[in-house]
Order: C-alpha cells, then structure tokens, then sequence
C-alpha cells in the first residue's frame, strides 16, 4: 500500500516497546499495537471474521467475502477508538503532531471529555456550505434535514444520496450489508448545482432511513448528525485496496455471486428465501434460473452428443453406407431443437458448399467432425476466458435459447 500513515512515533514506540508490552492495562496496550499494525500499512486491523474461516467449502464458499465486508467496518470503529484511548493516556506524546491517515490529515479535538475525529480536509469542505445550519460545537442540523436541504438549495447546493453510479440499490444494498458498520449512516454527496461538481462526499448519520425498500427522512431529529470523521475515506480506499473495485461493486457482484455460485454447486433454481418453523418459502434464482440450469445442462452434455455423433458416422462407414444417405440421415436424426442438434444442422447449412465438393464419405465426415470440435472449443475456452461469472451465466442462459446468432459466433470467433 503506497498510501502515507503517520499516526505514531516509530521511533517512540519502538524506545518505549518493553514498557508498553508490560501494560497493565489491556484496553491501551491493544490500541497501541492496533494504531503500530495501521501504521505499517495493515487495513484491516480487525481480522477477526476472516481469520475464522480456515477453509473452503460449498459451505462457506461465501463467508469469505461476508468476513471481509464486515471486517473493514470494525476496522474503521478499532482504530477511531484506539486513536481516542491513546490520546487520553499518559501516552498522549506517541501520537505524532500531524496526524496522516491514509493521505488525509485528521484533528483530534478535545471539548469537555468528549473527543471528536475529524478528516480536515472533509471539514474543511463542508464548514462554508453547512455554516448556521448546523448545532454550534457539533454536527448537528438544527432543523429537519428536509429544511436543510432547502437552505443548502438556496446556497446554490445539491445534497442528495451517493447514488448517481449504482442507485438507491446500491445504497439499500450496502446498508444491508453493514459497510459503515450500524444502519444509521448513508452516504451523501454535496454538488454545485450549476456546475454539477462534486465538492465532498461524506456521511450522514438518521438522516434518512430505509424501510422496506423505500427511502424516507429520518424520524429521530435528536440523532441526527453529518459524519466528518475519516471513516468513509478509511472504507473506500480498503475495499478498492483489498478488492480492486469499490464498495458498492464489490456488494452488487458479491450479491449476485453468491446465488450464481449457489445454484451451480446444487444445480437448483430456487433458494431458500425464509423460514419460520415449518414454513419454507422459495424463491426463484434470477442469477441461475430454469434457462441458465438448462443451458449449463446442454453446453456439458455436448461432448457426450458429439462422442455419440462420431459413432454414429463410423457406423455409417461401416455399413458403406453412400455420402448422400448420410447426409440425409443427419437432417433426419438431428432435426429436433435440442442445442447440439442446432449446432450440427447450422454447421451443415453453412458448409453446404464445401461438403458438396468434398470427395468420399470419410472426408466429408472427418470434415463435419472437425467444424463441430472446433465450435465446442471456441465456445469453451470463451466462456473460461472471461473474468466475470455473468458472462458464464449469460452463455449458459443463451445456449438454452440457442438461437442462431450463438453458433456463429464461435464458428467464426467473432467474439
């Protein structure tokens, strides 16, 4: 990680180790040792999820990406806490002068016993927009977000949900999941609304709440807060840092993933929805429905009809049979709908001309053969080439339909 920390002294630690590791008391030694793995460019300073999951398994084929969400958020919660003990001890001097967290310079303040972490850069952003509008001395609106919305409009400000990339799926979706920890806090976007720019992104605490998949404002005015703590900086660079991708992808397609997985490993296209005593209720798989189930089906029965195509042929020689009783017996015995007979009589159709001239039987055979072979191979290798398991799932849905379109292009890897 390329990222700068600069939280504690090193040097400070490292002259201070014996006394430190003889503490009596347990809570500061581990937020010491917690701020000296953060600083050394460990993210997840609370792996306690993960580390519990010691192998896998069809059982636990999702636990880990589960583990890994719900560890980033108690990561985030250790190190504010740990931040804040240590700052109230007699090891005040450890913490450097300059806080750097990731890049981004923090303030601790300190107002009657209550300690407050603040991004600066953050606060910074926000101080001239939400100025009067909020609580002097915290973070508080003092009127219903609905009014505040309205004050920032006639500032010339745009404030609304962070959901321009993914929607208030995306949103629901992560609030669910617990990535900021409790299912109080959303994210929020402050834009120019002439210029469309974003000026920050940040946290907002009860400010609107989810209830059964709809958005509403928050009802508890009291709770109600704008979060400038650096923990939706913390969450974002981990997940792109631990993932590759950001939050929000990461719990759409982990989502997703999990029933694709669900229904390849048993085959089934339905899921256990919920259950309460003797009551089941199913729902269909809409990542491995009854389409993409058949269409998986056919694409691993193909090599077991082409074996069958190839004895079939031999046969034919066997019993010298003339080239064009075999012909025709092929359009004969491959005229149902089933996908591999669609392949055979596609291949035909679009070779037509190039059997026609072809010699004697075993020619125009081995010839057929080689078509066939080599379309299942394209189409193998396509679909074990691509990265995301929706391309898996989209073959598989489309060799169920198995329309033209889906020959050609393997035939002729237009891909």
């Amino acid at each position: 990680m390329k990222l700068k920390n600069n939280v504690i002294s090193m040097d400070y630690f490292k002259a201070n180790m014996e006394t430190i590791e003889n503490l009596k008391d347990k809570n500061l030694l581990n937020s010491i040792l917690s701020l000296a793995k953060f600083q050394t460019g460990n993210l997840l300073v609370d792996d306690s999820n993960i580390s519990r999951i010691d192998a896998i398994s069809p059982h636990t084929v999702f636990a880990f990406n589960t583990a890994l969400i719900k560890d980033i958020a108690s990561s985030y919660e250790n190190l504010e806490s740990s931040l804040k003990t240590v700052y109230q001890s007699e090891y005040k001097d450890l913490l450097e002068d300059k806080i750097v967290f990731l890049d981004k310079e923090i303030e601790i303040v300190a107002n009657e016993g209550n300690i407050k972490i603040y991004d600066k850069e953050l606060k910074k952003d926000l101080e001239m927009p939400f100025k009067d509008l909020l609580i002097e001395g915290t973070e508080i609106p003092k009127n219903s977000i609905y009014m505040t919305e309205k004050y920032l409009s006639d500032k010339g400000f745009e404030f609304n949900f962070a959901k321009d990339d993914y929607g208030i799926g995306g949103i629901e979706l992560s609030y669910k999941n617990k990535i900021y920890f409790d299912k109080s806090r959303l994210e929020y976007r402050l834009k120019n609304k002439e210029t469309r720019e974003i000026i920050a992104k940040f946290l907002g605490e009860n400010l609107y709440e989810i209830r059964a998949n709809k958005i509403v404002y928050g009802t508890e005015k009291d709770t109600q807060s704008i979060d400038l703590s650096p923990r939706l900086h913390f969450i974002d660079t981990a997940y792109k840092e631990l993932t590759g991708v950001d939050k929000y992808k990461y719990n759409i397609v982990n989502k997703q993933l999990q029933k694709f997985i669900y229904g390849y490993l048993t085959d089934d296209d339905t899921y256990l929805h919920s259950a309460s005593g003797r009551r089941k209720r199913y729902s269909t798989n809409e990542e491995y429905n009854r389409d993409i189930k058949n269409g998986r089906k056919n694409f691993d029965d193909f090599k077991e009809n082409f074996e069958i195509f190839i004895n079939k042929m031999e046969y034919q020689i066997k019993l010298n049979k003339t080239k064009q009783e075999v012909l025709d017996s092929i359009i004969e015995d491959y005229s149902d709908k089933e996908f591999f007979s669609r392949v055979v009589v596609f291949i035909y159709d679009e070779n037509r001309e190039d059997i026609t001239k072809l010699g004697d039987l075993e020619k125009t055979i081995k010839f057929l053969s080689n078509e066939i072979k080599s379309f299942y191979e394209n189409m193998a290798n396509f679909m074990q080439d691509q990265e995301r398991y929706k391309i898996l799932k989209y073959n598989f849905r489309a060799v169920s339909f198995s329309g033209i379109f889906f020959p050609r292009r393997f035939i002729y890897k237009g891909l």
